[in-house]
């Protein structure tokens, strides 16, 4: 009887193992699928970084992607269901680099050494393009509010009523 416990147990992990060799081609397979038609839809260059929540885990008709686009390096959700088609945020993501570095670049010229995110939330769905600017999102999106997150190195001291002057002037002009 022992003999034939060994002999199951054996093929149960080379069965197991045998069915994860697989799953690294099937990986291969998905991000390019993913990478080419995001390059065709935006004429860019991606990178798939990471797979979350493949087929038959959380949802069995979808695939969640993390996908950096290589000219602006900009990290973005990408979700693929079974038909190949996909839902991602990268215009958004794109939009809201762009609202980033003009805080950023308030923060640097003050010598501080800090980063932003940032946020908006709408009361209205609308379109957002790669090439929309930040005057354009305001106006369609109707937006009072905009999140920004500012971090900064511990014993740094500023004034926000200034930083919120300096990124309002700068958000002016851009």
């Amino acid at each position: 009887m022992k003999f034939d416990l060994k002999r199951i147990g054996r093929l149960l992990i080379t069965l197991s193992i045998l069915s994860l060799l697989g799953c690294s081609d099937v990986n291969e397979k998905t991000a390019k699928i993913i990478e080419e038609k995001l390059s065709e839809k935006y004429n860019e260059s991606f990178e798939v970084q990471y797979l979350g929540e493949r087929w038959g885990t959380k949802s069995n008709d979808t695939v969640t992607t993390y996908v950096k686009a290589l000219e602006s390096d900009i990290l973005f959700t990408a979700i693929m269901d079974k038909s190949k088609n996909i839902i991602e945020n990268y215009p958004e993501m794109l939009l809201m680099n762009k609202f980033a570095s003009v805080f950023n670049k308030v923060i640097e010229d003050q010598g501080l050494d800090a980063s932003s995110w940032i946020n908006s939330y709408t009361e209205q769905s609308f379109d957002i393009t790669t090439d929309m600017t930040i005057d354009e999102y305001i106006e369609k999106s109707k937006t009072d509010y905009i999140f920004v997150e500012i971090v900064m190195k511990n014993g740094d001291r500023y004034y926000s009523r200034k930083i919120k002057k300096d990124c309002t002037t700068n958000l002016q002009s851009v």
